[in-house]
């Protein structure tokens, strides 16, 4: 790679021009090497910001543990619900915590209606302790499964 680089630098010496698609792809493909490069002398698996798509840089992987595909590609999106319809409160190409967006989401909403909502229904990664006081003093009810160990599917007969 480094000696493909090299060539299309000493081609664009002499008077060669890039498409400006062409130019932003080349701009990727030295990221890319430079990244790879710091990977190899460094000895590490990780880097800031890695390139995982030459045509699509700026996706990133997000590690979800789950059986069937422990890694996933794409945007990762807050989405809430409010009288039956969806709108997006945080779309992002990096990975982020869901339940640090309930506080901003709640304030939007506040902006927009000139109230805060009665009733949150939330997933067990909103039930934060922070997120929880804050639901608390705005005087919101939170409703959603408790952190903890989910309920044993075993059942005690006396």
């Amino acid at each position: 790679m480094r000696r493909n680089l090299k060539t299309i630098e000493s081609l664009l010496e002499k008077g060669y021009h890039l498409s400006d698609r062409d130019q932003v792809l080349l701009g990727t493909l030295e990221t890319l090497y430079s990244q790879q490069k710091e990977m190899y002398r460094e000895r590490k698996h990780q880097v800031a910001g890695r390139i995982v798509s030459i045509h699509q840089p700026w996706i990133r992987p997000i590690v979800r543990g789950k059986t069937n595909a422990p890694v996933e590609f794409g945007a990762k999106v807050a989405i809430s619900m409010v009288d039956g319809y969806a709108q997006i409160d945080k779309l992002d190409w990096n990975p982020f915590n869901e339940s640090t967006t309930l506080m901003e989401t709640v304030e939007g909403y506040r902006a927009k209606t000139g109230c805060y909502p009665a009733r949150i229904l939330g997933d067990k990664i909103y039930r934060t302790r922070e997120n929880l006081n804050y639901c608390k003093s705005k005087e919101i009810h939170m409703n959603g499964p408790k952190l903890g160990r989910p309920p044993s599917n075993k059942t005690l007969y006396r």
